[in-house]
């Protein structure tokens, strides 16, 4: 469903914490070197900044468009900004109103269960990563060179080279924003995220770990339990040893209390 609305009513902004996040993946590597571990990175700089408002702007757009598809890849990779987002609210809202219950499922669900694929950042990143260590090639050149060099030959699925052209064609604008640091302040955002009735957030299933920097006061940092976490003067980073290639998210919410995420009730 793609439409253009611009009468929903707008929930209030301001209230709730502001977003802190990063996100990667681990590559296999493409010069012969080792595998290297993954570290995220969460600032609020200025670039980090700019990156959260293009994020906040592409999720806006989406919603007011009733672009259904590219709001579900929004929410999909920028998870803890686009729920937040007021214009998400409203759609959100009015699928519930209008009994869509197909739709909310399509757009919340989790990574994994049955629908279009859409976690699949890591052949993107792949060819991204190729076409900077051979400048002037372009992305089927680079999707080439995967293909007749790391598939089959990695555990991470790297599909055949037309869907890798195309999951670079459909991805590469959020991949654009998604590899690099997102801080977006609270005023921009609503203070909950947006759920469906009865659904539990999603941070019950991360290890919350409090952060002593320059970042905002009551900073605790949601993890995997497999991630290590490390301070800087300015910054936190997270680091995952994992052997095998990964994708891996980063988020903060302040205020949350310092303890292992308790179980989803069964």
């Amino acid at each position: 469903m793609v439409g253009y609305m611009t009468s929903r009513p707008l929930p209030p902004t301001g209230g709730g914490p502001p977003v802190i996040a990063a996100a990667g993946t681990v590559l296999p590597s493409t010069s012969r070197g080792p595998q290297p571990a993954l570290t995220l990175t969460l600032t609020v700089s200025a670039d980090a900044e700019e990156a959260g408002l293009a994020v906040v702007a592409l999720a806006r757009e989406a919603c007011l468009r009733t672009d259904l598809d590219e709001v579900a890849t929004l929410r999909f990779f920028f998870q803890s900004v686009t729920e937040r987002v007021p214009e998400f609210h409203a759609l959100m809202d009015e699928l519930v109103s209008a009994g869509d219950t197909a739709s909310i499922e399509r757009i919340m669900r989790a990574p994994g269960s049955p629908g279009r694929p859409r976690g699949r950042m890591t052949p993107v990143a792949l060819i991204e990563q190729i076409m900077s260590e051979h400048p002037g090639w372009s992305a089927k050149q680079a999707a080439q060179w995967l293909v007749e060099n790391l598939r089959g030959k990695t555990p991470i699925w790297i599909p055949g080279l037309k869907r890798l052209q195309n999951l670079h064609s459909e991805l590469k604008h959020v991949f654009a924003l998604w590899h690099r640091p997102l801080y977006v302040r609270p005023e921009l955002l609503t203070a909950e995220a947006w759920l469906p009735p009865g659904r539990e957030p999603w941070w019950v299933d991360f290890f919350a770990t409090a952060v002593v920097t320059r970042l905002p006061s009551g900073t605790v940092v949601m993890h995997s339990p497999d991630d290590t976490v490390t301070q800087g003067a300015s910054h936190v980073e997270a680091e995952n040893h994992a052997q095998q290639p990964l994708e891996s998210t980063e988020s903060e919410q302040p205020g949350l209390p310092q303890q292992p995420a308790r179980p989803r009730d069964q």
